[in-house]
């Protein structure tokens, strides 16, 4: 303990868990996050990691191989335990700041998850066909032709949902067939939304042809 202190490495000792402890980061944290990535990560929390055993370990107990474990025993797209490995990364990283852990077990890992594709390669294996997003607008048209109208927007554009839903019509020029993308709408809390900047480089306005869908 005497070394520790010289050393400015000692911690006080905490019972405090993993899952106590991802809960008390995700909430320090909220204010600096999009909305959209705190549902995430919180998602990702609430109905993964805190269900997981690596949640009921004390947090100065955790060892790389218990996080190496959780990353192995999650059977989901190498992008998809990336992003688990950032929340518990990040979490540990505000750890040892608050001097509750001497260092990040998070840190040099043997089982850390990388991308085992481009974020091109995962948007293709994810995406539609073109018979898929066919029968999808035959659908849409059939319900209504503002249903129709907006999905078939969403499959010309590829906007972003929040894009999608942040338009107004000073942003569509009809003769040009064009949209601009100045403003996204996302989800705050309690059911209520806000407008923000889009993700664009700068905040600078995307454009996107508005050219209705083959019918």
């Amino acid at each position: 303990m005497c070394s520790a202190v010289e050393n400015d490495t000692y911690v006080e000792a905490s019972k405090l868990t993993v899952g106590q402890w991802l809960g008390d980061w995700l909430d320090a944290t909220r204010s600096r996050l999009r909305p959209a990535t705190y549902i995430r990560y919180k998602g990702i929390i609430d109905n993964a990691i805190s269900k997981a055993p690596i949640a009921t370990i004390p947090l100065q107990k955790l060892r790389p191989n218990h996080v190496e474990t959780y990353y192995a025993s999650v059977k989901l797209s190498a992008s998809t335990v990336t992003l688990h490995h950032t929340i518990i990364f990040s979490a540990l990283r505000k750890a040892m700041r608050d001097r509750l852990i001497v260092s990040n077990p998070a840190r040099d890992l043997e089982g850390r998850p990388r991308r085992s594709r481009s974020k091109s390669d995962d948007a293709r294996q994810h995406c539609w066909s073109v018979t898929e997003a066919a029968k999808f607008f035959d659908a849409a048209k059939a319900a209504e032709p503002q249903p129709a109208a907006f999905y078939g927007l969403a499959l010309n554009s590829g906007m972003r949902k929040g894009e999608l839903c942040g338009l107004k019509w000073a942003d569509v020029d009809v003769d040009a067939r064009k949209v601009r993308v100045v403003r996204q709408l996302d989800h705050h809390a309690r059911r209520r939304y806000r407008r923000s900047t889009p993700r664009t480089p700068q905040g600078a306005a995307e454009s996107h042809d508005a050219a209705p869908a083959d019918a």
